[in-house]
């Protein structure tokens, strides 16, 4: 299901996106001052992952203002495609080398894309509710959230004209 544009009493178009909140290598999750953050700039919080992601509506111009400038709080936000979903890109760290056997562990619980991506971590497309069960696992040290992505300046695009 394609996100919906809504419009404010004022005109203004609003989007839903997922935010990527700076983790660096330590866990985290959406605090209280991310979402006066988000309610700062106009918008409302939907969903908080249990990774550093959280889902906010909000005008379009602000979404800029969250990961860019002096109020910004994410390092990317990305619209949101299917509303129904609450999936997590996230990096599965562990303490070892991993082993075809907990990649076969992550898709008994039902992720479908797992992808190694250095040792010893795993690169994976999760429900946010197995989050904590895959943290619990043998040999996992934390899961972090992830965010891949391609920006280009307007006007800088292949093929843009002045």
């Amino acid at each position: 299901m394609a996100p919906q544009l809504k419009r404010d009493p004022l005109g203004r178009s609003h989007e839903l996106v997922t935010a990527l909140l700076p983790a660096r290598f330590a866990i985290r999750y959406p605090n209280a001052e991310d979402v006066r953050a988000v309610q700062a700039a106009g918008g409302r919080v939907l969903y908080q992952f249990r990774v550093a992601l959280l889902r906010a509506e909000l005008d379009t111009g602000a979404v800029r203002a969250l990961v860019k400038g002096p109020a910004a709080i994410a390092n990317a936000a990305f619209t949101v495609p299917d509303t129904t979903k609450f999936d997590a890109n996230v990096q599965i760290f562990y303490d070892r080398a991993i082993t075809d056997a907990d990649k076969d562990t992550l898709r008994t619980l039902g992720v479908v894309e797992v992808d190694q991506a250095s040792n010893p971590v795993l690169g994976a497309s999760v429900p946010d509710s197995l989050i904590p069960r895959i943290g619990a696992l043998p040999g996992v040290q934390f899961v972090r959230a992830t965010g891949w992505g391609c920006a280009v300046e307007r006007g800088n695009a292949p093929g843009a004209h002045d």
